[in-house]
């Protein structure tokens, strides 16, 4: 049995990364840490893969990427159905604020709510806090570094009211 083909890194501190692949490849993850993973429920119809949870693997732990992916499936499998890993170099840096914004908007970039929320910001400029995932998610990539293994929930259904 082979092992899934990551793609080099597509900012400066991502050193590989593969996205929205099926929930049956886990067993196809190679043997990663230091990687932050997203789990996905996909519409079909519409393309859309709506972010579900963010969670990382450090160096520090013994745990692998694919063992929290198993562990992820096994409790809430129903829930996911694709995933997306992004392997950092190292620690992130408290200058690395732009890709970091960059890195949020890749994973996002096919999130339904994101869409209606940015579409919305740009056309009136009123509705800067309603997209309340994002403001996680910069807390979460400051605290990943410091922590072995991390989940965070992501949405909420006060989190958008759009």
């Amino acid at each position: 049995m082979g092992e899934i083909n990551l793609y080099a890194g597509s900012t400066p501190i991502v050193k590989r990364e593969i996205e929205f692949v099926s929930s049956k490849m886990i067993k196809l993850v190679p043997f990663m840490t230091n990687t932050l993973y997203v789990l996905y429920s996909n519409d079909r119809t519409l393309g859309h893969y709506n972010v579900l949870s963010v969670g990382f693997t450090s160096n520090d732990s013994n745990v692998s990427v694919r063992d929290m992916l198993n562990e992820q499936y096994r409790l809430n499998g129903r829930i996911w159905s694709h995933f997306s890993l992004f392997e950092f170099w190292g620690p992130i840096e408290q200058g690395d604020g732009p890709i970091v914004d960059l890195l949020f908007d890749q994973i996002y970039c096919r999130d339904k709510h994101y869409k209606a929320y940015s579409s919305k910001k740009r056309n009136s400029g009123t509705y800067d806090n309603i997209f309340v995932p994002k403001q996680l998610f910069t807390s979460f990539i400051e605290k990943i570094s410091k922590v072995s293994t991390n989940i965070v929930p992501v949405r909420s259904s006060k989190a958008i009211s759009a």
